[in-house]
Order: C-alpha cells, then structure tokens, then sequence
C-alpha cells in the first residue's frame, strides 16, 4: 500500500507544523485521521515561502496577470487527491472511458490596440473537437485529458471613414487539457464540475481580409481603391511564442446508460501565456481566454471484453 497523503498546517501558537494524515483502520475499510507534530522542516517552510512570493512579484511577470501562484494551486489540488482514490472504491467504480466531443469555440483576445486610432480588436468565433479519456476513480471524481483542436480567433477593425480595412485571423491550437472531474447527482443523470489547467502549440495561423491599395484609375488618383487578402501567416521565431499554458474549469450535466455517458459541458479556458516572444520594448501582450459550448460522448473502454463474454 502507497504512502497515505497529509495535508500540513501550522498550529495556533506558531511553534511548528500539524501534519493530517489518512491512513486505513487494521482490519477495517474505515479511514482514520491522526495528528502529529513536525519541527524540523519549519525553518524550510519560512525560507521557501517568502522568497516564492517575492518572486512572483517580479515586474517581468506582471502581464501574467497573477496567473502563476493560481496555476501552481490548481495543479496541486488535482495531483494531490488521485493518491487516494484506490484505497476505498470497489473494483467495478473504476473504468477506462474514451469518446469523442466538439463544439463552438468564443475566443477572447487580451489585447489593446495601442496608439493606433479608430482600430480596435474583436472576439472570435470558431468550433472544438477532440477526443477525451477518463478514468473513474470515485462515483464523485474521475481524472480526464483530452486531445483537443481548438480555433482561437480573433478580428482586427478600422472604425470611422476606413471601416472597410479589417483583418481576420483564424488561429488553431493542438491542446491537451488535464482536470479533475467532480459529479454529483443521481445515478443515470448528474452534474459535474471540471477544473485544472491545458498545454497546447499554435500550430497554424490563416489571415484575410482588405486593405487600402494603389488606385486602378491613373486619371483619378483620390479614388479609393481596397485589395482582398487571403493568406497563410509564415512564422516569425523571434516573435511568435507557439507554446500555451493555462488554467481552465467547466461545469456540465451527463447521462450515464450501461455502455457510455453522453455529456454537455461549458468550458472557460483562461490563458497563462502571451502569443508574442519578449523580442521588443514595451510590449503590448496578446493573451486568449476562450470559451467553449461542447457536447460528447464516452464509451467504456472494457464494452469490447464485455461482449465477448457474453458470448461464451
């Protein structure tokens, strides 16, 4: 059997650390709870802690919005509670399950659009698919992934008298979320939260739109005259920043027949990392935050070893 894991504390008068640990009863499927005193890693703790926050008060990561500290909470909440999900729960609670999903997808862009006058950026609109694994520890708590293709789009708009200059991207994203499943409810219909945090790469990026050009008419140069664009972005590997990082959390309903759940869920996913590289001064960030409205499926993945047995 596994370590039992703790959750420590300080005591009210300061003098060292109380450490809450799960451990089973002899003989008995009870968890019990005990309590004992820790001295020597205190010093530790005092020394670790400031200088974390210290840290993360850098000016160099203000524009992560206070994301790490959050971030590294969220982590730890989801790998801290799997240790424990196999003592207690009958065999038959824990099963494999694979399905697929989609949906539609409202990116946010975190940007401003600087000094430039009468321009503004604009949300997007685009769709998710992907293909989700969960593993049911508890009735109340699974752990899920999902290899996802997510586009994150994005507009930018002229205002006033060149309201007809705008240009479109169409960004997509390869992630993989990992979240911890909480439900609760009946047995067939219930509720569920999700919440943790995803990994992605920028793996293309498309642009159209139009553009102010050279007039056709020699004879009439104060003609205005727009151009259509439609074209892929080539990356810039001093500037492009491909890699993403975030937190995320969903709420949804499901329904669970005997072979598979069908689901709905609603998903914000909150950016940790900026699309640009620090390759200049004063940069002005460009973070998505998305939204996603998705609907799927998961089958048990034992459904293939289940027929086969009834037919012997």
């Amino acid at each position: 059997m596994g370590a039992s894991p703790s959750l420590f504390a300080f005591d009210d008068k300061g003098k060292g650390m109380v450490e809450w640990r799960y451990g089973d009863s002899i003989g008995e499927n009870v968890l019990t709870l005990s309590k004992r005193k820790r001295y020597g890693t205190l010093h530790a703790v005092h020394t670790v802690v400031p200088c974390f926050f210290s840290w993360c008060e850098k000016p160099s990561t203000a524009f992560c919005r206070n994301k790490r500290l959050l971030f590294i909470m969220v982590l730890w909440s989801v790998f801290a509670i799997t240790p424990a999900s196999t003592q207690t729960e009958p065999a038959e609670t824990k099963r494999l399950y694979i399905g697929l999903e989609g949906g539609y997808a409202y990116n946010m862009l975190y940007s401003s659009a600087g000094y430039r006058a009468f321009t503004e950026y604009q949300n997007g609109h685009g769709f998710t698919i992907g293909i989700p694994a969960r593993y049911q520890f508890f009735d109340w708590l699974a752990v899920q992934t999902t290899f996802q293709y997510t586009q994150k789009n994005h507009a930018l708009v002229r205002t006033g008298l060149n309201s007809a200059i705008h240009s479109e991207w169409t960004n997509s994203y390869l992630e993989l979320p990992l979240m911890a499943n909480f439900s609760f409810g009946g047995k067939r219909l219930r509720g569920f939260l999700n919440t943790g945090g995803y990994i992605g790469l920028w793996a293309d990026s498309h642009i159209k739109g139009s553009a102010r050009g050279l007039s056709q008419n020699p004879f009439d140069v104060d003609a205005i005259y727009y151009e259509s664009y439609d074209e892929q972005v080539p990356w810039d590997n001093k500037r492009d920043q491909r890699f993403e990082a975030g937190l995320l959390a969903g709420i949804g309903v499901q329904y669970a027949l005997s072979f598979c759940t069908f689901y709905v869920e609603g998903r914000f996913n909150y950016g940790l990392t900026d699309m640009q590289k620090d390759y200049m001064i004063q940069k002005v960030p460009r973070i998505n935050d998305t939204i996603t409205i998705q609907a799927g499926v998961l089958f048990n993945a034992n459904l293939f070893s289940v027929f086969t047995g009834a037919k012997k």
